[in-house]
């Protein structure tokens, strides 16, 4: 079992001697061409050197000899990079070159106008920003001193080998550059480290720091956007101080009194605009290139940002302007209370002089659905006024005490109150006493009367007149009284009356019922005469009349 064991070993070591053998034979190959190839480039380069030197060239092939060199001079350095990174079996990164990237017009166009912008931030957080920098240059710059000695171990180790005695100058050379990059780079890390130390042996306290920029600030932008802010405010004050005194002469007709206020708009806007670039044109003469620079990205940004809600904008502006669906000084129905539109604008005004504060100020947005329609001067603008006596459809019969354009409250005969929103107040369609009040009653007289009914009516109206007006709270409010025959009942004769009160009684209106029943009777009491009920009558044959005797 050992010798087993033994020679399975034994087997295993020989075949990873033979690969490590067949490797070794491949580097030692690939090196050979790699350098090869090196060798040939350089004596290329060589004699396209010697072509440049002669003076009889072209201006052209002398053009086309120069590119060609720079390219050979590439490949060389290829080849060497490659010829490390075979022998060492580390991959090194290439020194990266600064390209020059080709700019459109426009992007140098921007680039110029946000300047200003990038370099009042570079200037702000340009200490935190360099030790960030130095940070990372000294951690990458590690990296590569480790990338580097990696490679001179693995360098080194081949140039020990017999095997690459052949190749041992390159090696020898690739090691030297190795270790020349290897000390850059750490002369490199020691002069970050210095700059790194110097940096943060300067720091001053924070609000040291707020307070020389708050300062600076104020010293120099803070003074130009004053001055900017106060250009633009006197010049537009003084455009509307002009626009009102330019407006109060012109004089249009009823017809085309709406294009005065989109004249004033038109107006406004144009105004506006010039203060802007009258501001913006102060800061160019101070020099203050970057709050030009913020107020043109302010305004670029206000302006992208209208077109997501521009067709919103487009209906309020043509309402604004009095030319959409609701105008000014006509008549709106909104929530289900009349309104006057005083003004339009984004904040519109509507009064109701019926109301008390009866003055809304309503979005723009929410006026975009209504309609509003001319009114006459005959219009009542609530069907009622505070103090005016009311009956309801749902029996509620009360004085107005409050109204407003939220709730309108009615005290009943009792005390109690009723709060109704106005809205629902006006859907029950309140019936206003107080503008005049009718009362109309259906009376009875007995059939035995039939023949003196129409001169019965006459003395009914004199005598219902003279006891109404005879009543110390009824009598100055009477206006009219009649009596007239309705019908003929199923067992009485059936008279209407009704009597017109003026709206100063309206108070007193069930009283007025009660006193006319109470007059009709004492009328038939001086006369004697009965006042039939509701009766029964049974009616039986003759053949059962003597049995019920």
């Amino acid at each position: 079992m050992r010798v087993f064991v033994f020679i399975v070993t034994f087997l295993f070591i020989y075949v990873a001697s033979l690969d490590v053998g067949i490797a070794s034979s491949d580097k030692f190959e690939s090196l050979k061409n790699i350098q090869k190839n090196r060798r040939w480039l350089e004596s290329v380069l060589v004699e396209k050197r010697d072509q440049l030197n002669d003076r009889t060239l072209s201006d052209e092939k002398r053009i086309e000899l120069t590119k060609e060199v720079k390219l050979l001079k590439k490949k060389i350095e290829f080849e060497s990079y490659l010829f490390v990174e075979k022998a060492s079996g580390i991959f090194i990164e290439r020194p990266k070159e600064g390209k020059q990237v080709s700019k459109r017009e426009l992007s140098k166009q921007v680039k110029e106008i946000l300047m200003p912008l990038l370099d009042g931030v570079r200037r702000v957080s340009e200490r935190p920003r360099k030790i960030e920098k130095l940070y990372f240059e000294i951690d990458n710059l590690k990296k590569d001193i480790q990338v580097r000695e990696g490679a001179i171990f693995k360098v080194q180790e081949l140039i020990k080998s017999e095997q690459f005695n052949e190749l041992l100058d390159p090696l020898k050379e690739a090691k030297l550059n190795l270790e020349k990059e290897k000390k850059n780079f750490e002369f490199e890390v020691e002069f970050r480290k210095r700059s790194l130390r110097k940096i943060e042996g300067d720091k001053r306290p924070f609000l040291n720091e707020v307070g020389d920029f708050v300062t600076d600030f104020f010293g120099t932008k803070g003074k130009n956007l004053f001055f900017a802010a106060l250009v633009l405010f006197i010049s537009f004050w003084t455009f509307m101080v002009f626009r009102n005194r330019l407006f109060a002469l012109l004089h249009l007709s009823k017809k085309f009194l709406f294009l005065k206020k989109t004249f004033m708009a038109l107006y406004g806007g144009i105004s506006f605009s010039i203060s802007l670039f009258l501001s913006i044109l102060c800061l160019y003469f101070f020099n203050d290139w970057l709050l030009v620079t913020l107020a043109c990205i302010l305004i670029l940004g206000i302006i992208w940002s209208l077109k997501q809600v521009a067709p919103q904008f487009l209906d309020e502006a043509r309402l604004i302007l009095n030319l959409g669906t609701v105008r000014e000084g006509e008549k709106i129905i909104f929530n289900g209370v009349p309104w006057r539109v005083e003004t339009l604008n984004f904040l519109s005004t509507l009064t109701n002089k019926s109301l008390s504060g009866g003055r809304l100020l309503v979005r723009a947005r929410d006026m975009v659905k209504y309609s509003s329609r001319p009114w006459s001067d005959e219009e009542k603008w609530f069907p009622t006024e505070k103090g005016d006596w009311v009956s309801l459809p749902d029996k509620t019969f009360g004085e107005i005490i409050i109204q407003t354009p939220d709730q309108v409250i009615l005290k009943t005969l009792g005390g109690s109150q009723h709060y109704y929103k106005t809205e629902n107040f006006m859907s029950l369609a309140p019936e206003n006493l107080s503008l005049g009040v009718f009362v109309e009653i259906v009376l009875r007289l007995d059939y035995k009367y039939q023949k003196d009914v129409f001169p019965l009516i006459k003395y009914f109206q004199e005598g219902l007149e003279q006891k109404l007006n005879d009543h110390e709270l009824l009598g100055s409010g009477i206006k009219t009284v009649m009596v007239e025959f309705s019908s003929l009942g199923e067992h009485a004769l059936d008279l209407w009356i009704r009597v017109d009160a003026k709206g100063t009684i309206a108070k007193e209106r069930y009283t007025l019922e009660r006193y006319i029943q109470r007059a009709f009777v004492e009328l038939c009491n001086e006369k004697e005469m009965l006042i039939p009920f509701e009766q029964l009558s049974i009616h039986v044959k003759a053949s059962e009349k003597q049995f019920i005797e």
